[in-house]
């Protein structure tokens, strides 16, 4: 499919999202598929934080293929999509919120160290 610009459309054609990563830190894709509603089974080795909106499961990747198979059409036979934006919000993975929270945060960094808005220019300058 190449580079896509368009996740949130191609999450809505599916049922679940597998990750069964061997390495993995925070994985945005699972964070993603659970904004647009969709439940998550990741591996065990996945951080626990993936689990944003109660929609994400972990399987051991020592379980055979069946196991994970099984789970999966039990988790999409149970699941019933709802809206999770504000579960989103709440941990802090809404980019206009939080893009609000940086600006304001570099806003105070700059007053502590003297420098004011140009309110012109929006740009930071010197006393």
């Amino acid at each position: 499919l190449g580079i896509r610009n368009d996740m949130e459309r191609l999450y809505q054609a599916m049922d679940i999202l597998l990750l069964p990563s061997r390495y993995e830190g925070l994985p945005v894709t699972g964070i993603e598929a659970q904004a647009a509603g969709l439940p998550v089974l990741c591996s065990d080795v996945i951080t626990r934080e993936a689990a944003v909106c109660g929609g994400a499961d972990f399987l051991s990747l020592s379980e055979p293929p069946t196991v994970w198979a099984d789970t999966a059409l039990k988790t999409v036979a149970a699941h019933v999509r709802k809206d999770t934006s504000q579960e989103i919000r709440a941990h802090g993975y809404d980019i206009r919120q939080e893009a609000e929270k940086l600006g304001q945060l570099y806003l105070v960094r700059a007053t502590s160290l003297g420098l004011r808005k140009n309110m012109e220019g929006h740009k930071l300058v010197g006393p």
